[in-house]
């Protein structure tokens, strides 16, 4: 582990973070059936408006909580193996890439065809209008929105992803650099920072120094401090700490759904406050914790990622089957959104388990003469 003058008390085991999978797996289903269902030309479906309206208008903020999560987990699983030296920058890297690229580039792909049918059926794409080889071939290589540009195309939403990529990058040069504990937190500590600035300030430039890069850094970076948090386990009355974060959860809540104050900046608390918040409440209120740590539970936080990556093709093939058999949708309607979630599960479901395994195995043998024949 990372050196420290003091050893840290470990008074009580440390909670299962299992429960967290099951987390993310809500977090996307409001970006895919709520926030990003306003892509069918609707903001809300008007009979469930008044239940999920935080999430139809809101739904946006999960993102940096991905952000937040994937920095909680890297810290968690890869900052003892790479500050020790037991894992080389290669095989950490083709890991990272082995859980990203396989759904990201069958994702690219499969948008590319269904919005060129519907370019045919139209004369324009949907939702996403830059639609051009130069903005293809930086999806391939996992630079586009937030990397070297800011402009969404082809499988929008997939920019996270390219973002999350160069922070995996950034992780191991940092912890691998850092030779104390202080040091480590220090370096995360000035990233967060930067991730703020360039958000208050509004930077806006194509590379990196933009809102989509600096929301992932600030998120990212927030999720390692508050993994460290958690990994040292200072913290008595866990119980107590995890009700005290759904108060933190609940008020923001209460102040953005119902407009009850107006502050300047209010991302930022959420940023802040709120994202750490919603990681402790889940870990440490015990009833929580044992919810989303179900066979179940754990099963739907297998799919978070391919519900993420696939949730807009599925949309654009909904809307192309649409235009084609001029069926006419009303897609506000609430049977709509219900044909749209148990499709986007079954299909996600299957990707799973019948296409992730052998993109898995092609990408295992990649590995084994890349880095085992070394």
């Amino acid at each position: 582990m990372i050196k420290n003058s003091q050893s840290n008390p470990s008074p009580t085991p440390l909670p299962d973070t299992k429960c967290l999978n099951a987390l993310r797996f809500f977090a996307m289903c409001i970006i895919a059936f709520f926030w990003h269902y306003q892509h069918f030309g609707v903001y809300y479906v008007e009979d469930i408006r008044s239940v999920f309206e935080w999430s139809y208008f809101n739904g946006w903020l999960m993102v940096d909580l991905f952000f937040t999560l994937s920095g909680f987990g890297m810290y968690l699983g890869y900052a003892s193996k790479v500050h020790n030296h037991t894992i080389s920058f290669k095989e950490y890297i083709f890991k990272r890439i082995l859980k990203l690229y396989p759904l990201f580039i069958f994702t690219l792909f499969l948008v590319t065809i269904l919005e060129f049918w519907h370019k045919y059926l139209c004369g324009y794409t949907f939702v996403y209008g830059y639609f051009d080889l130069r903005h293809f071939l930086m999806n391939i290589i996992l630079c586009q929105n937030g990397i070297f540009g800011t402009e969404q195309s082809f499988n929008g939403p997939s920019w996270c992803i390219s973002v999350l990529f160069i922070l995996y990058i950034l992780f191991y040069v940092v912890v691998r650099s850092a030779q104390k504990r202080s040091t480590l937190l220090l370096l995360f500590g000035v990233l967060f920072l930067l991730g703020l600035f360039i958000i208050v300030l509004k930077i806006d430039y194509p590379f990196l120094l933009n809102d989509h890069f600096a929301r992932g850094l600030a998120s990212f970076s927030l999720g390692v401090l508050t993994a460290y948090i958690y990994k040292t386990n200072t913290i008595r009355k866990k119980r107590l700490i995890g009700y005290c974060c759904l108060m933190i959860i609940l008020v923001y809540y209460c102040v953005s759904r119902f407009e009850l104050v107006r502050i300047n900046y209010f991302y930022l608390y959420y940023l802040m406050m709120v994202s750490p918040a919603i990681i402790f409440a889940t870990i440490y209120i015990t009833e929580v914790n044992r919810c989303f740590s179900t066979t179940v539970m754990q099963y739907l936080g297998s799919i978070s990622l391919p519900l993420y990556l696939l949730h807009f093709p599925i949309q654009c093939c909904i809307r192309d089957v649409d235009l084609t058999l001029h069926l006419n949708v009303d897609y506000n309607s609430l049977f709509s959104l219900i044909l749209y979630f148990f499709v986007s599960v079954l299909l996600c479901a299957a990707y799973q388990r019948y296409l992730s395994k052998p993109f898995d195995r092609v990408y295992l043998s990649l590995y084994s003469k890349l880095i085992k024949k070394d």
